[in-house]
């Protein structure tokens, strides 16, 4: 009868914690289905009128509100914990990640995209009393559209590379593909002197190691 019992508990406690990881995904598909269709399925060209945050990252907000609601009166904290943890950083890499996919982005949809993030980082804050730095990353990896042609390449040099190779290279392509008129040579030209210095920081953080 014991071993029964042991048996029957071993059981509850693995239920109990498949029905923790079938939350923790439900949360992350979540933020996927909305996330993705502000990302993909909108123009980053718009208006200094339009450029309030997205009202699919908004009701992704709300929908996490109402999960936090939920989870926030049945779940223990560092189980709660577990629910959200990480939110953050994935959402940072979809953000970046999203670059190749959005056809042309203008001035104001740099600061739609700022504000898209900032809300998601207060909503974050909010709810995990984290700032959730993470997407701090996400909001000035856009804010790099400012730079280019200008101190881009220079910042660069000065301060070291904070992305990767490509998420470079995505960042300038979607700056060529905003522009009115492309500079094809000057768009050629920046890609090719992006590959140099990156190669260049490499070579110099090996030496140093």
């Amino acid at each position: 009868m014991l071993r029964a019992l042991s048996d029957l508990g071993q059981d509850f406690q693995n239920l109990a914690e498949l029905c923790l990881l079938v939350l923790h995904l439900e949360i992350r598909c979540h933020c996927f289905y909305y996330l993705m269709q502000a990302l993909k399925q909108r123009s980053y060209v718009c208006s200094v009128e339009s450029v309030d945050a997205d009202t699919l990252v908004i009701n992704m907000n709300k929908d996490l509100v109402a999960l936090e609601d939920i989870v926030s009166t049945t779940l223990a904290p560092h189980k709660f914990k577990y629910m959200f943890e990480g939110l953050g950083h994935m959402m940072s890499m979809l953000i970046i990640s999203a670059a190749p996919y959005i056809k042309k982005m203008n001035a104001n949809g740099t600061k739609k995209m700022s504000r898209n993030i900032f809300a998601i980082q207060q909503n974050l804050l909010n709810i995990t009393q984290s700032r959730e730095p993470d997407l701090d990353k996400a909001r000035l990896y856009y804010d790099l559209l400012y730079k280019i042609p200008g101190d881009f390449l220079v910042g660069l040099v000065e301060q070291g590379a904070k992305y990767t190779d490509a998420e470079y290279e995505n960042i300038l392509n979607l700056h060529a593909r905003s522009q009115t008129v492309i500079d094809k040579e000057g768009h050629r030209q920046r890609l090719t002197k992006l590959k140099e210095i990156l190669r260049e920081l490499k070579v110099n953080q090996q030496t140093t190691v």
